[in-house]
């Protein structure tokens, strides 16, 4: 399906469980969305079937995944990241965010390969037989959302997609915001997939506020969020499984933060023809 074709039969994933702002009004203020949960202790045959089913032409292609395994290696790795770089003592005036590489160590070398193992289930769940043979590879690093920041320009992280195949999050709070896909009006596939690349051609859409929606899922019990990178939509092989016009728009938007917001993203590749350990 071309990407004019695929914007134009664009209905509200059936991802997502969306809730108005919370004074109630309309197309001001960035909604609530709910990814469809995969409970990845179901058989693969039923996992794909709702990959499939919620994946399909969606405009913000993303799944919350539980019960995967790496629930309390996360948050043992956040902290002790955290305690390495001596977060406390940031200051009055932090930067709006951080990025640190983590320390090699057994604790993030098993982290790292749970990561890959997952990726490498995910894989096989999304795409079926077209992924036979096909290896990942992965990088993980620490984000550090500082909660003294300013809360006047709650934006952390710009608008971006990822160059991935597709990206994997845990985090300790929400503050990640996708494309609203009940409120893209006017936006299409094509629009998400060259946002902020130079163009000579007509300029995307202006994004308003209320045109992004904060994933609303488990963070606390450490659910791990899945989005769809530009790569798997340019690699037809795999795209051809799943049918996803485009990948997920998304920016970082906290305020009010009580504690730091930490995060630690797994940006999943194809493995070089050298490199298949993930590291």
């Amino acid at each position: 399906m071309g990407l004019a074709a695929a914007a134009a039969t664009l209905a509200v994933p059936q991802t997502a469980a969306l809730t108005a702002a919370a004074d109630g009004s309309p197309h001001r203020q960035p909604r609530r969305l709910a990814p469809v949960e995969l409970d990845l202790r179901l058989p693969e045959p039923e996992l794909r079937r709702q990959c499939v089913a919620a994946l399909a032409g969606s405009l913000t292609p993303v799944l919350s995944l539980r019960h995967h395994g790496l629930e309390g290696s996360c948050a043992e790795l956040a902290a002790h990241e955290a305690a390495r770089h001596a977060l406390q003592t940031l200051g009055d005036d932090p930067p709006s965010q951080l990025s640190f590489e983590l320390e090699e160590s057994a604790r993030t070398r098993a982290v790292r390969e749970g990561f890959r193992q997952l990726s490498t289930r995910l894989l096989r769940i999304l795409a079926g037989d077209a992924a036979a043979g096909v290896e990942v590879e992965g990088r993980l690093s620490l984000r550090v959302y500082p909660h003294s920041v300013d809360s006047a320009e709650p934006v952390r992280l710009g608008p971006h997609c990822d160059s991935t195949l597709f990206t994997l999050l845990w985090s300790t709070a929400p503050g990640l915001q996708v494309l609203d896909p009940d409120r893209a009006d006017g936006w299409t596939p094509r629009d998400v997939l060259q946002f902020g690349l130079p163009s000579i051609c007509d300029e995307a859409p202006e994004l308003r506020d209320d045109q992004w929606a904060t994933v609303e899922m488990p963070w606390s019990e450490g659910a791990i969020l899945l989005s769809l990178g530009t790569d798997w939509h340019t690699h037809g092989q795999l795209n051809a499984m799943v049918r996803c016009p485009c990948a997920v728009l998304h920016r970082v938007a906290v305020s009010d933060l009580q504690e730091h917001r930490l995060s630690l993203p797994y940006l999943v590749d194809l493995a070089s023809p050298h490199q298949t350990d993930g590291v």
